[in-house]
Protein backbone atom coordinates (compact mmCIF):
# COMPACT_ATOMS: atom_id res chain seq x y z
CA UNK A 1 0.00 0.00 0.00
CA UNK A 2 2.95 2.68 0.29
CA UNK A 3 4.24 4.42 -2.57
CA UNK A 4 7.43 5.14 -2.01
CA UNK A 5 10.26 3.45 -0.11
CA UNK A 6 13.51 4.70 1.17
CA UNK A 7 15.71 1.87 1.97
CA UNK A 8 19.71 1.36 2.52
CA UNK A 9 21.14 -0.85 -0.71
CA UNK A 10 19.67 -4.03 0.72
CA UNK A 11 16.31 -6.53 0.46
CA UNK A 12 13.99 -3.23 1.47
CA UNK A 13 14.87 -1.62 -2.06
CA UNK A 14 14.22 -4.92 -3.74
CA UNK A 15 10.93 -5.81 -2.34
CA UNK A 16 9.96 -1.90 -2.75
CA UNK A 17 10.70 -2.57 -6.33
CA UNK A 18 9.36 -6.15 -7.06
CA UNK A 19 5.64 -3.85 -5.05
CA UNK A 20 5.68 -0.94 -7.85
CA UNK A 21 6.89 1.43 -5.32
CA UNK A 22 8.95 4.37 -6.11
CA UNK A 23 12.51 3.46 -4.44
CA UNK A 24 15.26 5.13 -3.05
CA UNK A 25 18.41 3.32 -2.01
CA UNK A 26 21.03 5.02 0.36
CA UNK A 27 24.48 3.77 -0.61
CA UNK A 28 27.14 4.35 1.80
CA UNK A 29 30.59 1.75 1.49
CA UNK A 30 29.26 0.05 -1.17
CA UNK A 31 28.75 1.32 -4.89
CA UNK A 32 25.72 0.85 -7.13
CA UNK A 33 28.10 -0.07 -10.08
CA UNK A 34 28.46 -3.64 -8.03
CA UNK A 35 25.28 -4.49 -9.08
CA UNK A 36 23.41 -5.06 -6.28
CA UNK A 37 20.42 -2.43 -6.80
CA UNK A 38 16.90 -2.57 -7.20
CA UNK A 39 15.83 -2.75 -10.84
CA UNK A 40 12.54 -0.94 -11.86
CA UNK A 41 11.85 2.05 -13.56
CA UNK A 42 11.42 4.29 -10.34
CA UNK A 43 14.73 3.51 -8.58
CA UNK A 44 17.29 6.17 -7.48
CA UNK A 45 20.24 5.84 -5.61
CA UNK A 46 21.90 8.37 -3.24
CA UNK A 47 25.36 8.29 -2.03
CA UNK A 48 28.29 10.54 -1.81
CA UNK A 49 30.42 10.02 -5.10
CA UNK A 50 32.93 12.62 -3.97
CA UNK A 51 34.59 10.55 -1.77
CA UNK A 52 37.74 9.38 -3.37
CA UNK A 53 37.64 5.85 -0.36
CA UNK A 54 34.23 4.70 -1.91
CA UNK A 55 33.76 2.51 -2.42
CA UNK A 56 36.24 0.49 0.39
CA UNK A 57 33.98 -2.87 -0.40
CA UNK A 58 31.53 -4.83 -2.86
CA UNK A 59 28.98 -5.59 0.52
CA UNK A 60 30.34 -2.97 2.84
CA UNK A 61 32.99 -4.13 5.67
CA UNK A 62 32.01 -4.01 9.53
CA UNK A 63 34.05 -1.02 10.89
CA UNK A 64 35.44 1.72 8.62
CA UNK A 65 38.91 0.92 6.93
CA UNK A 66 39.82 4.57 7.46
CA UNK A 67 37.53 4.56 10.80
CA UNK A 68 35.96 8.14 9.75
CA UNK A 69 32.52 6.63 8.24
CA UNK A 70 32.19 9.30 6.19
CA UNK A 71 30.17 7.74 3.35
CA UNK A 72 27.15 7.88 5.51
CA UNK A 73 27.50 10.45 8.65
CA UNK A 74 27.78 12.52 4.97
CA UNK A 75 24.39 11.16 3.91
CA UNK A 76 22.03 13.21 6.12
CA UNK A 77 18.72 13.29 6.06
CA UNK A 78 18.57 16.84 5.10
CA UNK A 79 20.61 15.39 1.88
CA UNK A 80 18.37 12.66 1.42
CA UNK A 81 15.00 15.30 1.60
CA UNK A 82 16.74 17.34 -0.87
CA UNK A 83 16.86 14.14 -4.08
CA UNK A 84 13.29 13.91 -3.06
CA UNK A 85 12.21 17.48 -3.25
CA UNK A 86 14.20 17.93 -6.63
CA UNK A 87 12.73 14.27 -8.07
CA UNK A 88 9.03 15.45 -7.39
CA UNK A 89 9.01 12.73 -4.61
CA UNK A 90 7.79 15.29 -1.79
CA UNK A 91 7.54 18.55 -1.69
CA UNK A 92 8.63 21.51 1.11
Amino acid sequence: GCRLVISNDSGGGHLGAVAGCFVVTIWGPTHVKFGYRAWGDWVMAIALPELPCRPCHHHGPKACPLKHHQCMKGLRPDLVLKHLVQAGLLSR
